[in-house]
Protein backbone atom coordinates (compact mmCIF):
# COMPACT_ATOMS: atom_id res chain seq x y z
CA UNK A 1 0.00 0.00 0.00
CA UNK A 2 1.52 3.56 -0.82
CA UNK A 3 1.68 6.02 1.71
CA UNK A 4 1.10 9.55 1.56
CA UNK A 5 4.47 11.55 1.46
CA UNK A 6 4.83 13.64 4.92
CA UNK A 7 4.15 17.20 2.48
CA UNK A 8 0.90 15.80 1.05
CA UNK A 9 -1.20 17.84 4.75
CA UNK A 10 0.59 20.56 4.98
CA UNK A 11 -0.07 21.36 1.29
CA UNK A 12 -3.76 20.46 1.41
CA UNK A 13 -4.01 22.63 4.01
CA UNK A 14 -2.10 25.81 2.44
CA UNK A 15 -4.52 24.92 -0.40
CA UNK A 16 -7.45 25.34 1.83
CA UNK A 17 -6.80 28.86 3.31
CA UNK A 18 -8.96 31.23 2.87
CA UNK A 19 -9.04 34.12 0.16
CA UNK A 20 -7.82 36.49 2.74
CA UNK A 21 -3.82 35.44 1.33
CA UNK A 22 -5.38 35.58 -2.29
CA UNK A 23 -2.71 36.25 -4.85
CA UNK A 24 -1.37 39.07 -1.84
CA UNK A 25 1.40 36.91 -1.15
CA UNK A 26 4.82 37.75 -2.08
CA UNK A 27 6.16 35.32 -4.77
CA UNK A 28 9.61 37.35 -4.49
CA UNK A 29 12.37 34.40 -4.26
CA UNK A 30 10.16 31.82 -5.72
CA UNK A 31 9.50 33.20 -9.30
CA UNK A 32 11.58 35.12 -10.96
CA UNK A 33 10.27 38.68 -11.55
CA UNK A 34 10.02 38.13 -15.32
CA UNK A 35 7.90 35.32 -14.45
CA UNK A 36 5.20 37.35 -12.58
CA UNK A 37 3.46 40.78 -12.21
CA UNK A 38 1.69 41.87 -9.19
CA UNK A 39 -1.37 40.27 -9.18
CA UNK A 40 -2.38 42.68 -6.34
CA UNK A 41 -3.24 45.10 -9.30
CA UNK A 42 -6.06 42.84 -10.71
CA UNK A 43 -9.50 43.76 -10.39
CA UNK A 44 -11.28 46.75 -9.40
CA UNK A 45 -9.12 49.28 -7.34
CA UNK A 46 -10.38 49.26 -3.55
CA UNK A 47 -13.39 46.84 -4.59
CA UNK A 48 -16.76 47.28 -6.43
CA UNK A 49 -17.78 50.21 -5.05
CA UNK A 50 -21.61 50.28 -6.00
CA UNK A 51 -22.93 49.25 -2.54
CA UNK A 52 -23.26 53.16 -1.48
CA UNK A 53 -24.63 53.95 -4.29
CA UNK A 54 -28.33 55.08 -4.79
CA UNK A 55 -31.23 53.99 -6.59
CA UNK A 56 -32.54 55.30 -9.96
CA UNK A 57 -36.11 55.76 -10.20
CA UNK A 58 -38.66 53.58 -8.82
CA UNK A 59 -38.45 49.49 -8.20
CA UNK A 60 -39.43 48.06 -11.67
CA UNK A 61 -42.31 45.85 -11.25
CA UNK A 62 -42.49 42.14 -12.87
CA UNK A 63 -43.32 41.54 -15.88
CA UNK A 64 -42.21 45.15 -17.09
CA UNK A 65 -41.79 45.78 -20.84
CA UNK A 66 -37.89 45.76 -22.34
CA UNK A 67 -38.36 49.33 -22.97
CA UNK A 68 -39.25 49.84 -19.56
CA UNK A 69 -35.62 48.83 -18.34
CA UNK A 70 -33.65 50.36 -21.25
CA UNK A 71 -35.17 53.73 -20.62
CA UNK A 72 -34.59 53.32 -16.52
CA UNK A 73 -30.94 52.75 -17.85
CA UNK A 74 -31.21 55.39 -19.93
CA UNK A 75 -32.22 57.72 -17.37
CA UNK A 76 -29.93 56.61 -15.11
CA UNK A 77 -26.55 59.42 -13.32
CA UNK A 78 -23.76 58.10 -12.33
CA UNK A 79 -23.34 56.36 -8.97
CA UNK A 80 -26.98 54.95 -9.32
CA UNK A 81 -28.54 51.50 -10.09
CA UNK A 82 -31.84 50.80 -11.31
CA UNK A 83 -33.67 48.20 -9.21
CA UNK A 84 -35.82 45.19 -10.86
CA UNK A 85 -38.65 43.78 -8.05
CA UNK A 86 -39.12 40.27 -7.78
CA UNK A 87 -40.57 38.22 -10.23
CA UNK A 88 -39.70 37.37 -14.10
CA UNK A 89 -38.52 39.55 -16.97
CA UNK A 90 -38.65 38.28 -20.28
CA UNK A 91 -37.17 40.52 -22.92
CA UNK A 92 -38.25 41.56 -26.51
CA UNK A 93 -34.96 43.06 -27.52
CA UNK A 94 -31.25 43.28 -26.10
CA UNK A 95 -30.72 45.37 -23.00
CA UNK A 96 -27.52 47.84 -22.97
CA UNK A 97 -26.08 50.96 -21.31
CA UNK A 98 -22.68 52.67 -22.47
CA UNK A 99 -22.92 55.42 -19.22
CA UNK A 100 -20.89 54.96 -16.60
CA UNK A 101 -20.92 54.76 -13.03
CA UNK A 102 -24.53 52.97 -13.18
CA UNK A 103 -25.94 48.94 -12.15
CA UNK A 104 -28.62 47.23 -13.03
CA UNK A 105 -29.64 45.38 -10.59
CA UNK A 106 -32.01 42.21 -9.20
CA UNK A 107 -33.43 41.16 -6.00
CA UNK A 108 -31.36 38.60 -5.80
CA UNK A 109 -30.61 35.46 -8.35
CA UNK A 110 -33.40 33.99 -6.48
CA UNK A 111 -35.72 36.56 -6.24
CA UNK A 112 -35.75 37.88 -10.23
CA UNK A 113 -35.06 36.35 -13.31
CA UNK A 114 -34.34 37.73 -16.97
CA UNK A 115 -35.26 35.66 -19.76
CA UNK A 116 -33.40 36.35 -22.46
CA UNK A 117 -35.52 34.98 -25.74
CA UNK A 118 -32.62 35.58 -27.90
CA UNK A 119 -31.73 38.84 -26.96
CA UNK A 120 -28.81 39.71 -24.43
CA UNK A 121 -27.59 42.22 -21.65
CA UNK A 122 -24.59 44.57 -23.06
CA UNK A 123 -22.77 47.44 -20.69
CA UNK A 124 -20.53 49.35 -22.79
CA UNK A 125 -19.64 50.17 -26.50
CA UNK A 126 -22.54 49.21 -28.68
CA UNK A 127 -26.13 47.75 -27.95
CA UNK A 128 -26.23 43.91 -28.28
CA UNK A 129 -23.99 40.67 -28.55
CA UNK A 130 -20.09 41.46 -28.56
CA UNK A 131 -20.61 45.01 -28.43
CA UNK A 132 -18.74 47.34 -31.28
CA UNK A 133 -14.98 48.38 -31.19
CA UNK A 134 -14.35 52.21 -31.21
CA UNK A 135 -13.92 54.09 -34.42
CA UNK A 136 -12.53 57.74 -33.75
CA UNK A 137 -9.37 58.48 -32.66
CA UNK A 138 -7.26 55.78 -33.29
CA UNK A 139 -3.77 56.49 -32.92
CA UNK A 140 -0.48 54.98 -32.67
CA UNK A 141 2.62 56.63 -30.91
CA UNK A 142 6.21 55.35 -30.86
CA UNK A 143 7.69 54.30 -26.90
CA UNK A 144 11.21 54.77 -26.04
CA UNK A 145 11.05 53.04 -22.56
CA UNK A 146 11.24 49.52 -22.37
CA UNK A 147 11.96 48.12 -18.84
CA UNK A 148 9.50 46.24 -16.99
CA UNK A 149 8.16 48.04 -14.33
CA UNK A 150 8.78 51.54 -15.62
CA UNK A 151 5.57 53.65 -14.78
CA UNK A 152 7.44 56.89 -16.22
CA UNK A 153 7.13 56.42 -19.94
CA UNK A 154 8.25 58.30 -23.09
CA UNK A 155 6.69 58.70 -26.18
CA UNK A 156 7.27 60.45 -29.34
CA UNK A 157 4.04 62.46 -28.44
CA UNK A 158 1.32 62.69 -25.97
CA UNK A 159 -1.18 64.53 -27.83
CA UNK A 160 -4.75 63.21 -27.58
CA UNK A 161 -3.79 61.56 -24.09
CA UNK A 162 -5.32 62.03 -20.81
CA UNK A 163 -5.45 61.63 -17.25
CA UNK A 164 -7.35 57.90 -16.34
CA UNK A 165 -7.31 57.26 -19.77
CA UNK A 166 -7.12 53.31 -20.98
CA UNK A 167 -4.35 52.30 -23.86
CA UNK A 168 -2.52 49.77 -24.91
CA UNK A 169 1.01 48.95 -25.13
CA UNK A 170 2.40 46.26 -27.59
CA UNK A 171 5.11 45.73 -30.15
CA UNK A 172 5.87 43.61 -33.00
CA UNK A 173 6.18 40.10 -31.75
CA UNK A 174 8.89 38.69 -30.03
CA UNK A 175 9.52 35.16 -31.39
CA UNK A 176 11.32 34.30 -28.51
CA UNK A 177 7.84 34.01 -26.74
CA UNK A 178 5.25 34.60 -29.47
CA UNK A 179 3.99 32.32 -32.05
CA UNK A 180 0.85 33.34 -34.31
CA UNK A 181 0.89 29.77 -36.17
CA UNK A 182 -1.15 27.55 -33.51
CA UNK A 183 -1.61 23.45 -33.79
CA UNK A 184 -5.02 24.37 -36.16
CA UNK A 185 -3.69 27.68 -37.47
CA UNK A 186 -3.81 31.22 -37.08
CA UNK A 187 -6.68 33.29 -35.60
CA UNK A 188 -5.70 37.27 -35.77
CA UNK A 189 -5.28 38.72 -32.39
CA UNK A 190 -4.01 42.28 -31.81
CA UNK A 191 -4.37 45.47 -34.48
CA UNK A 192 -4.27 46.13 -37.89
CA UNK A 193 -1.82 50.03 -37.47
CA UNK A 194 -4.67 52.12 -36.42
CA UNK A 195 -7.13 51.05 -38.68
CA UNK A 196 -8.93 48.50 -36.02
CA UNK A 197 -8.56 46.81 -32.87
CA UNK A 198 -8.12 43.18 -34.39
CA UNK A 199 -7.33 41.10 -38.06
CA UNK A 200 -3.69 41.05 -38.30
CA UNK A 201 -1.27 38.65 -35.41
CA UNK A 202 1.72 41.44 -36.05
CA UNK A 203 1.80 42.88 -32.82
CA UNK A 204 -0.35 39.52 -30.84
CA UNK A 205 1.16 40.31 -27.11
CA UNK A 206 -0.55 43.49 -25.81
CA UNK A 207 -1.33 44.80 -22.59
CA UNK A 208 -4.06 47.86 -21.24
CA UNK A 209 -2.47 50.47 -19.11
CA UNK A 210 -4.15 52.59 -17.34
CA UNK A 211 -2.70 56.69 -17.63
CA UNK A 212 -2.15 58.28 -14.30
CA UNK A 213 -0.92 61.55 -15.81
CA UNK A 214 0.14 63.66 -19.03
CA UNK A 215 3.31 65.64 -17.71
CA UNK A 216 4.22 66.94 -21.21
CA UNK A 217 4.32 66.67 -24.86
CA UNK A 218 6.38 63.25 -24.67
CA UNK A 219 5.56 62.06 -21.30
CA UNK A 220 3.22 59.95 -19.40
CA UNK A 221 2.81 58.09 -16.23
CA UNK A 222 0.76 54.86 -15.69
CA UNK A 223 -0.53 53.37 -13.13
CA UNK A 224 0.85 50.22 -11.19
CA UNK A 225 2.42 47.73 -11.85
CA UNK A 226 3.90 49.41 -14.87
CA UNK A 227 4.86 48.08 -17.83
CA UNK A 228 4.01 44.44 -17.84
CA UNK A 229 7.45 43.05 -19.55
CA UNK A 230 10.90 44.69 -21.00
CA UNK A 231 10.14 45.87 -24.33
CA UNK A 232 12.69 45.68 -27.35
CA UNK A 233 13.79 48.85 -29.08
CA UNK A 234 13.87 47.13 -32.41
CA UNK A 235 10.29 45.78 -32.36
CA UNK A 236 8.93 49.21 -32.62
CA UNK A 237 6.82 49.52 -29.05
CA UNK A 238 3.90 51.56 -29.17
CA UNK A 239 1.43 53.32 -27.76
CA UNK A 240 -2.18 52.66 -29.32
CA UNK A 241 -5.41 54.89 -28.26
CA UNK A 242 -8.51 55.90 -29.26
CA UNK A 243 -11.40 58.69 -28.17
CA UNK A 244 -12.68 57.88 -24.64
CA UNK A 245 -15.89 59.18 -26.20
CA UNK A 246 -18.62 56.76 -25.38
CA UNK A 247 -16.32 54.47 -24.00
CA UNK A 248 -17.83 53.22 -20.39
CA UNK A 249 -16.21 52.12 -17.09
CA UNK A 250 -17.90 51.52 -13.43
CA UNK A 251 -20.59 49.54 -14.38
CA UNK A 252 -22.39 46.34 -13.23
CA UNK A 253 -24.73 43.70 -13.34
CA UNK A 254 -25.96 42.52 -9.69
CA UNK A 255 -28.33 40.36 -8.49
CA UNK A 256 -30.35 38.00 -10.35
CA UNK A 257 -30.89 35.18 -12.40
CA UNK A 258 -30.11 35.78 -16.13
CA UNK A 259 -31.63 32.70 -18.53
CA UNK A 260 -30.71 32.00 -21.95
CA UNK A 261 -33.03 29.25 -22.65
CA UNK A 262 -33.30 27.77 -25.74
CA UNK A 263 -32.68 30.52 -28.35
CA UNK A 264 -29.49 29.88 -29.36
CA UNK A 265 -28.79 33.33 -30.68
CA UNK A 266 -28.30 34.88 -27.28
CA UNK A 267 -24.33 34.43 -27.64
CA UNK A 268 -23.28 36.60 -25.13
CA UNK A 269 -25.75 36.77 -21.92
CA UNK A 270 -23.86 39.12 -20.20
CA UNK A 271 -21.45 41.28 -22.30
CA UNK A 272 -19.14 44.19 -21.10
CA UNK A 273 -17.41 45.75 -24.42
CA UNK A 274 -14.86 48.30 -24.07
CA UNK A 275 -16.32 48.83 -20.29
CA UNK A 276 -13.28 49.19 -17.97
CA UNK A 277 -13.32 48.54 -14.24
CA UNK A 278 -17.09 46.94 -14.84
CA UNK A 279 -18.20 43.50 -13.25
CA UNK A 280 -20.88 41.10 -12.33
CA UNK A 281 -21.53 40.20 -8.96
CA UNK A 282 -24.04 37.40 -7.48
CA UNK A 283 -25.49 36.67 -10.44
CA UNK A 284 -26.76 33.19 -12.21
CA UNK A 285 -26.34 32.39 -15.57
CA UNK A 286 -28.46 29.22 -16.99
CA UNK A 287 -28.86 27.59 -19.85
CA UNK A 288 -25.82 29.72 -22.19
CA UNK A 289 -25.15 29.33 -25.03
CA UNK A 290 -21.48 30.36 -26.65
CA UNK A 291 -20.38 32.49 -23.73
CA UNK A 292 -22.31 33.73 -19.93
CA UNK A 293 -19.89 36.06 -18.95
CA UNK A 294 -17.94 38.30 -22.12
CA UNK A 295 -15.86 40.70 -21.63
CA UNK A 296 -13.57 42.62 -24.45
CA UNK A 297 -11.04 44.20 -24.75
CA UNK A 298 -11.41 45.42 -20.88
CA UNK A 299 -9.52 46.96 -18.39
CA UNK A 300 -9.32 45.99 -14.61
CA UNK A 301 -12.77 43.65 -14.70
CA UNK A 302 -13.81 41.69 -11.96
CA UNK A 303 -16.50 38.45 -12.04
CA UNK A 304 -16.95 37.27 -8.58
CA UNK A 305 -19.60 35.05 -6.57
CA UNK A 306 -21.65 34.41 -9.08
CA UNK A 307 -23.40 31.08 -10.65
CA UNK A 308 -22.22 29.64 -14.41
CA UNK A 309 -24.56 27.10 -15.91
CA UNK A 310 -25.12 25.19 -19.62
CA UNK A 311 -25.65 22.08 -21.35
CA UNK A 312 -23.44 19.87 -19.49
CA UNK A 313 -23.19 17.90 -22.53
CA UNK A 314 -20.60 16.41 -24.90
CA UNK A 315 -19.44 17.83 -27.63
CA UNK A 316 -16.76 20.58 -28.89
CA UNK A 317 -15.20 23.45 -26.66
CA UNK A 318 -17.74 25.90 -27.98
CA UNK A 319 -19.84 26.42 -24.75
CA UNK A 320 -17.72 28.98 -22.61
CA UNK A 321 -18.90 30.07 -19.04
CA UNK A 322 -16.86 33.15 -18.73
CA UNK A 323 -15.05 34.62 -21.63
CA UNK A 324 -12.18 37.05 -21.43
CA UNK A 325 -11.08 38.48 -24.97
CA UNK A 326 -8.28 41.05 -24.57
CA UNK A 327 -8.80 41.41 -21.26
CA UNK A 328 -5.59 42.99 -18.43
CA UNK A 329 -5.46 42.41 -14.91
CA UNK A 330 -9.01 41.41 -14.91
CA UNK A 331 -10.03 39.20 -11.59
CA UNK A 332 -12.16 36.24 -11.52
CA UNK A 333 -12.82 34.98 -8.21
CA UNK A 334 -15.28 33.00 -5.86
CA UNK A 335 -17.53 31.64 -9.27
CA UNK A 336 -18.87 28.08 -8.84
CA UNK A 337 -19.76 26.84 -12.77
CA UNK A 338 -21.39 23.89 -14.06
CA UNK A 339 -22.08 21.93 -16.96
CA UNK A 340 -19.89 24.38 -19.49
CA UNK A 341 -17.81 22.39 -21.87
CA UNK A 342 -14.58 24.85 -21.05
CA UNK A 343 -15.88 27.15 -17.92
CA UNK A 344 -12.70 30.13 -17.74
CA UNK A 345 -11.99 31.03 -21.53
CA UNK A 346 -8.66 33.36 -21.58
CA UNK A 347 -7.82 34.87 -25.04
CA UNK A 348 -4.89 37.17 -25.72
CA UNK A 349 -5.15 38.79 -22.25
CA UNK A 350 -2.42 39.53 -19.38
CA UNK A 351 -2.43 39.48 -15.83
CA UNK A 352 -5.60 37.92 -15.31
CA UNK A 353 -6.45 36.35 -12.06
CA UNK A 354 -8.44 33.15 -11.62
CA UNK A 355 -8.90 32.33 -7.56
CA UNK A 356 -11.25 30.44 -5.73
CA UNK A 357 -13.30 28.79 -8.71
CA UNK A 358 -15.29 25.98 -8.68
CA UNK A 359 -15.41 24.08 -11.73
CA UNK A 360 -17.30 20.53 -13.06
CA UNK A 361 -18.55 19.13 -15.57
CA UNK A 362 -20.38 15.18 -15.69
CA UNK A 363 -21.26 14.94 -19.11
CA UNK A 364 -19.78 12.24 -20.88
CA UNK A 365 -16.98 11.79 -23.48
CA UNK A 366 -13.95 14.34 -23.85
CA UNK A 367 -12.39 16.26 -20.53
CA UNK A 368 -11.61 19.53 -22.11
CA UNK A 369 -9.67 21.87 -20.27
CA UNK A 370 -11.69 24.07 -17.31
CA UNK A 371 -9.31 26.63 -17.43
CA UNK A 372 -7.88 27.40 -21.05
CA UNK A 373 -6.13 29.42 -22.81
CA UNK A 374 -7.13 29.98 -26.39
CA UNK A 375 -5.69 32.78 -28.97
CA UNK A 376 -2.41 33.94 -29.01
CA UNK A 377 -0.99 35.78 -26.64
CA UNK A 378 -1.68 35.01 -23.06
CA UNK A 379 0.84 35.75 -20.61
CA UNK A 380 1.63 36.70 -16.94
CA UNK A 381 -1.90 34.75 -15.76
CA UNK A 382 -2.50 33.27 -12.29
CA UNK A 383 -4.98 30.57 -11.48
CA UNK A 384 -4.89 30.26 -7.89
CA UNK A 385 -7.17 28.04 -5.12
CA UNK A 386 -9.08 26.86 -8.09
CA UNK A 387 -10.97 23.33 -8.06
CA UNK A 388 -11.33 21.77 -11.56
CA UNK A 389 -10.36 19.12 -14.04
CA UNK A 390 -8.01 20.05 -16.19
CA UNK A 391 -5.87 23.55 -17.03
CA UNK A 392 -4.97 23.91 -20.58
CA UNK A 393 -2.63 25.99 -21.61
CA UNK A 394 -3.43 25.75 -25.11
CA UNK A 395 -1.70 25.68 -28.62
CA UNK A 396 -4.34 25.35 -30.46
CA UNK A 397 -4.74 29.28 -32.07
CA UNK A 398 -0.91 29.98 -30.94
CA UNK A 399 1.19 30.80 -27.92
CA UNK A 400 1.06 31.78 -24.35
CA UNK A 401 3.97 32.47 -22.08
CA UNK A 402 4.78 33.28 -18.23
CA UNK A 403 1.41 32.00 -16.45
CA UNK A 404 1.06 30.11 -12.80
CA UNK A 405 -1.05 27.91 -11.32
CA UNK A 406 -0.81 28.43 -7.64
CA UNK A 407 -2.16 25.87 -4.75
CA UNK A 408 -5.00 24.82 -7.25
CA UNK A 409 -6.70 21.60 -7.23
CA UNK A 410 -6.76 19.90 -10.53
CA UNK A 411 -8.32 16.32 -10.25
CA UNK A 412 -7.70 15.11 -14.09
CA UNK A 413 -10.67 12.63 -14.14
CA UNK A 414 -14.23 14.38 -13.81
CA UNK A 415 -16.87 11.97 -13.70
CA UNK A 416 -17.87 10.01 -17.32
CA UNK A 417 -14.99 11.37 -19.07
CA UNK A 418 -13.58 8.54 -21.50
CA UNK A 419 -10.60 10.83 -23.29
CA UNK A 420 -7.99 13.60 -22.49
CA UNK A 421 -8.35 12.61 -18.60
CA UNK A 422 -5.09 14.51 -17.57
CA UNK A 423 -4.82 17.39 -14.87
CA UNK A 424 -2.15 19.68 -16.49
CA UNK A 425 -1.42 20.19 -20.31
CA UNK A 426 1.12 23.01 -20.86
CA UNK A 427 1.19 22.75 -24.97
CA UNK A 428 4.14 23.84 -26.95
CA UNK A 429 4.81 27.26 -27.23
CA UNK A 430 3.55 27.77 -23.76
CA UNK A 431 7.11 28.94 -22.16
CA UNK A 432 8.18 30.30 -19.06
CA UNK A 433 5.05 28.42 -17.32
CA UNK A 434 5.07 27.82 -13.19
CA UNK A 435 3.35 25.27 -10.90
CA UNK A 436 4.05 25.94 -7.78
CA UNK A 437 1.59 24.27 -4.94
CA UNK A 438 -0.73 22.19 -6.71
CA UNK A 439 -2.48 18.92 -5.83
CA UNK A 440 -2.51 17.19 -9.20
CA UNK A 441 -4.15 13.85 -10.18
CA UNK A 442 -6.76 10.68 -9.26
CA UNK A 443 -4.68 8.18 -7.60
CA UNK A 444 -7.27 5.51 -9.36
CA UNK A 445 -6.43 6.91 -12.37
CA UNK A 446 -3.40 8.81 -13.30
CA UNK A 447 -0.06 5.79 -12.89
CA UNK A 448 2.57 8.34 -14.58
CA UNK A 449 3.98 11.27 -13.69
CA UNK A 450 4.63 13.52 -17.25
CA UNK A 451 4.19 12.60 -20.88
CA UNK A 452 6.61 14.45 -23.01
CA UNK A 453 8.61 14.35 -26.71
CA UNK A 454 11.22 11.44 -24.50
CA UNK A 455 8.39 9.39 -22.58
CA UNK A 456 5.37 9.38 -24.93
CA UNK A 457 2.79 7.13 -23.32
CA UNK A 458 0.02 5.01 -25.14
CA UNK A 459 -2.81 6.73 -23.02
CA UNK A 460 -3.68 9.24 -21.34
CA UNK A 461 -3.01 8.29 -17.49
CA UNK A 462 -0.47 10.84 -17.08
CA UNK A 463 -0.12 14.23 -14.59
CA UNK A 464 1.75 16.17 -16.93
CA UNK A 465 1.65 16.78 -20.89
CA UNK A 466 4.07 18.96 -21.94
CA UNK A 467 5.33 21.23 -25.37
CA UNK A 468 3.07 19.35 -27.47
CA UNK A 469 1.24 21.17 -30.49
CA UNK A 470 -1.26 18.24 -30.18
CA UNK A 471 -1.65 15.37 -27.73
CA UNK A 472 0.87 13.40 -26.35
CA UNK A 473 -1.06 9.94 -26.33
CA UNK A 474 -2.50 10.13 -30.21
CA UNK A 475 1.09 11.26 -31.76
CA UNK A 476 1.73 15.27 -32.83
CA UNK A 477 2.68 17.78 -35.93
CA UNK A 478 5.27 19.07 -33.56
CA UNK A 479 7.08 19.29 -30.32
CA UNK A 480 8.52 22.32 -28.55
CA UNK A 481 11.13 21.54 -26.24
CA UNK A 482 11.71 25.18 -24.80
CA UNK A 483 8.13 24.35 -23.09
CA UNK A 484 9.94 21.74 -21.12
CA UNK A 485 13.19 23.03 -20.72
CA UNK A 486 11.43 26.37 -19.11
CA UNK A 487 8.73 24.97 -16.69
CA UNK A 488 9.27 25.82 -13.35
CA UNK A 489 7.54 23.04 -10.65
CA UNK A 490 7.98 23.38 -7.30
CA UNK A 491 5.96 22.04 -3.94
CA UNK A 492 3.39 20.03 -6.21
CA UNK A 493 1.63 16.62 -5.04
CA UNK A 494 0.77 14.44 -7.53
CA UNK A 495 -1.13 11.18 -7.11
CA UNK A 496 1.10 9.13 -9.82
CA UNK A 497 4.13 9.67 -8.00
CA UNK A 498 2.04 10.03 -4.43
CA UNK A 499 5.50 12.78 -3.48
CA UNK A 500 5.82 16.75 -3.57
CA UNK A 501 8.49 17.66 -6.26
CA UNK A 502 11.35 19.90 -4.93
CA UNK A 503 13.38 22.41 -6.85
CA UNK A 504 13.34 23.65 -10.37
CA UNK A 505 14.39 20.69 -11.96
CA UNK A 506 10.22 19.42 -11.75
CA UNK A 507 11.56 15.56 -11.39
CA UNK A 508 9.47 13.39 -9.24
CA UNK A 509 10.44 12.63 -5.89
CA UNK A 510 11.08 9.53 -4.01
CA UNK A 511 12.51 6.25 -4.96
CA UNK A 512 11.50 2.59 -5.67
CA UNK A 513 11.16 0.25 -3.05
CA UNK A 514 10.94 -3.98 -4.06
CA UNK A 515 7.43 -3.89 -5.38
CA UNK A 516 7.78 -1.35 -8.09
CA UNK A 517 6.18 1.46 -6.18
CA UNK A 518 7.44 5.32 -5.14
CA UNK A 519 7.36 5.93 -1.70
CA UNK A 520 8.90 8.75 0.19
CA UNK A 521 11.95 9.40 2.37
Amino acid sequence: MRRLCSYLPPLISLLLLSSVLSYGQAWSGILDPARAVDWTQAGIPGGIPSGSWTQCGSTIASGASTTTIQNALNACTANHFVLLGAGTFTLSSSIHSNISNIVLRGSGPTQTTIILNGHDILMGSGSSGQGSDPTAGLTATNLSTFAQGSTVLTVASTAGMSANQVVQIDQLNDTNYVNVVGNEGTENAGRCGTSGFSGCSTRAQLELVQIASVSDSTHITIKAPGLSHTYNSGLSPQVFFWSSSGIASNDGVENMTVDAGTVTTSDFAVSFSFCNFCWAKNIAVINGHRAAIYFLWSYRNEVRDSYVSESNGPGGPTEYGIECDTCSLAKIENNILFGVTSPLMIETSYGVVMGYNYMLNTSSGNQFPNIDTHRVHNFLLLSEGNIAGTLGWDFIWGSGSQNTSFRSRYNGNDPNKTNYQLPVADSAWNRYANFVGNVLGDPTFHKTYECTNVNQQPSNNFIYEIGFFNRCEVGTSGYDATTLSSLMRWGNWDAATYCTNGGHSGIACGSTGSNGIRFCK
